[in-house]
């Protein structure tokens, strides 16, 4: 089905888009190839860099911070472990109660971050709380905590969202292989999880607020129109 998606996204969004892609195709095959596999590590970590230095300007945070630097062999693993993937818009990505096979990463385009609306009569209603950004991710904090989806994840509704992705087993396989990425990743996913929980309360407080105020109207219209006074 994702598949679809990419040709007809590509087909939908014009050549700057599919060049692009075209792009970042070959360099993913190329490290796919037995041919980068049978390089010597030096020469396969500058290859790496070299085929995707665009990536790691924009996603410096995952291979650098003030308490963490990774080194060559773990830029080179999660280099070459990249794939694309792209969605239509509000196509989604996520659902609630769904896991996030993959860590996601906005190369273009936005996420939006949804909850249901539970007053719709329309079962897929949802409400725009949050977005992210181009060059932010998601689905960090779920796969480490092995957690499910509490909200829902779509596409932006102006363009087509392309994504660099790393499949849910490769990461857990390189926190076992590389334990101080594991300790930054951990603790950084922990810290966005609470974030994004905090995001989702005060938009619910904020949904709380709006109608409270819609009752107050509606009892004021109510009392105006039976000629009661407060």
């Amino acid at each position: 089905m994702r598949i679809t998606f990419i040709l007809a996204a590509a087909a939908l969004s014009g050549c700057a888009v599919h060049l692009k892609t075209d792009n970042v195709q070959h360099n993913i095959a190329v490290t796919q190839s037995e041919f980068f596999h049978q390089l010597k590590p030096r020469v396969r970590h500058k290859l790496v860099n070299s085929l995707f230095s665009n990536f790691t300007v924009h996603f410096f945070y995952m291979f650098n911070d003030t308490e963490f630097e990774a080194g060559c062999e773990f830029t080179s693993n999660f280099l070459s472990s990249l794939y694309s993937s792209l969605y239509l818009p509000e196509n989604e990505i996520v659902g609630y109660g769904d896991r996030f096979e993959e860590l996601v990463m906005i190369q273009e385009g936005i996420i939006s971050l949804q909850v249901a609306n539970v007053d719709s009569e329309d079962p897929n209603a949802c409400y725009e709380f949050f977005i992210l950004p181009t060059f932010s991710y998601c689905g960090d904090y779920q796969i480490l905590f092995d957690l499910q989806s509490q909200i829902v994840y779509k596409a932006g509704s102006n363009r087509v969202l392309v994504t660099m992705c790393v499949a849910k087993d490769k990461l857990l396989e390189l926190m076992e292989d590389f334990p101080e990425a594991r300790k930054y990743y951990f603790e950084r996913a922990w810290e966005r999880r609470i974030e994004f929980r905090r995001q989702l309360k005060l938009f619910r407080h904020k949904l709380e607020g709006i109608d409270m105020f819609q009752i107050r109207h509606e009892m004021s219209d109510h009392k105006v129109l039976f000629g009661e006074q407060s």
